[in-house]
Order: C-alpha cells, then sequence, then structure tokens
C-alpha cells in the first residue's frame, strides 16, 4: 500500500498540477475564487439534479468531471465520480458514482443543442462519462472545448492547460492541489466542494473573455461580472 502511495505521488509531483502548485507558494498571483453571491449545492439525488437544471440552466451551463486518480496499474480506469455545473448565480456539485444513470434532466441537457455547454478539456470527460454509464445513450451537443479556443485563438503548438489560460486570460491561478482527491466519500469535504464548484465556475469569465459573443448569443444575462469576484461563496460540509 504504501508503494502505491508513493507510486501517486511521484505521479503528482511530475505532473502539471504539482509543478503548477510548487509555483503557486512563489507566486503572488491572485487564486481564483467564486463571488460570494454564488450559491454552491452539493447533492447525489438525481431528482434534486434535474430540479437544479430546471431552476439554473438557460442557454447556458458550465461543466467538469472529476474521478479519484488511478494508482493501480491493473486498473485501466476510475468511473466518473462528480460531474460539476454552474452558471453565473449557483453551482451545482453532484456525485453521480453510485448512480445506475445519469439523471435524466443531465441528459436532455447534454443533447439540447440550444443550451451551450462552456468545458475544459472535455474529451477525456466525455469519453469516461460515456464508459461509466455505457448501458445509457448519452449524446453531446453544443459543446465549447475552451482549452481548443484558447489553443487555436494563441495559434499554439502545445496543449495548454487551466492553469496558463487562467493565468493569461484572467490574471490568476488555479487551485489544483485537491483534484486527485477521493472523490467516492460523502459527504464531500468542504474543500473538494470549493475546488469543484471554482473549477466549473471559472470557465465562465474565461468564455466571458475568449468568446463574448457565444455568451451573448445563449445568455445574455451572464455576459456581465458579478460584483465580487475576487470574494470566494462559502462552502459548508
Amino acid at each position: 500500500a504504501s508503494r502505491v502511495a508513493w507510486e501517486c505521488s511521484s505521479k503528482w509531483e511530475g505532473s502539471e498540477v504539482g509543478r503548477v502548485c510548487r509555483e503557486r507558494s512563489c507566486s503572488a498571483v491572485a487564486m481564483y475564487k467564486i463571488p460570494r453571491d454564488v450559491e454552491v449545492e452539493t447533492s447525489r439525488c438525481a431528482e434534486e439534479c434535474n430540479e437544479w437544471i430546471a431552476e439554473h440552466v438557460d442557454g447556458l451551463v458550465c461543466m467538469d468531471c472529476e474521478w479519484t486518480p488511478i494508482c493501480n496499474p491493473l486498473i485501466k480506469y476510475n468511473p466518473v465520480s462528480v460531474v460539476q455545473l454552474a452558471t453565473r448565480s449557483s453551482c451545482l456539485v453532484l456525485q453521480v458514482r453510485h448512480m445506475d444513470t445519469l439523471p435524466q434532466g443531465l441528459v436532455d441537457m447534454l443533447a439540447d443543442p440550444d443550451i451551450l455547454k462552456l468545458t475544459f478539456a472535455f474529451n477525456n470527460d466525455q469519453k469516461n462519462l460515456c464508459r461509466s454509464f455505457r448501458y445509457q445513450k448519452i449524446f453531446f451537443r453544443n459543446v465549447l472545448d475552451l482549452q481548443t479556443l484558447f489553443k487555436t485563438q494563441r495559434r499554439l503548438r502545445d496543449i495548454p492547460g487551466m492553469a496558463r489560460v487562467a493565468a493569461e486570460v484572467l490574471g490568476v491561478t488555479v487551485d489544483k492541489s485537491c483534484q486527485l482527491s477521493d472523490w467516492d466519500v460523502w459527504p464531500l469535504p468542504a474543500w473538494s466542494v470549493r475546488y469543484a464548484s471554482a473549477d466549473a465556475h471559472i470557465l465562465l469569465p474565461l468564455a466571458r473573455h475568449l468568446c463574448p459573443d457565444k455568451v451573448e448569443m445563449y445568455a445574455p444575462d451572464q455576459l456581465s461580472q458579478p460584483t465580487s469576484d475576487s470574494d470566494s461563496g462559502s462552502v459548508g460540509e
């Protein structure tokens, strides 16, 4: 067990996440935090997810996924544990690890061409969602990957990570120290919820800078900046 833990630690130290966290300790760049007026909810109930989408999603939603990291070389993949959804005023951190199927409201939202889904490096998330719920038909329509957009706009050869994009576009850094958490535990710790909600919510200010025309087309009410972008919302356990 100790050898596996050491291998996980070594992989983390050598990854971009580890590099960003080391650089963060000697950097004066501000950390991105969701505004105080953004409501953060956690759930593992399909009906609550459906209700959240019906209430908050109208034209545009930010989306991300998390799963527990793989440390055993005999395991090919870990199922998606958490799906994060965010709008200007609300975030939902939904634990899906023990669901047999994704909530119908979420499936309908993913397939809806009239709802713009803002994502970042979503290819792996999409593949893992389909593997995790392989007995369910999941269609992805109108998905905009901001990583790909940034790469195209800047004519980059390499694939930019979130840390670079956030720094260049917003002048902030992102806290990735919780990315390798155990996302299967419930209730999720407060620090994991803070990380997960911020990781999805940051996509909206990024989109305001990278593709304001898209934001205005699908959700003009979300084009304006919150009045307290530098403040963090309180997240309970």
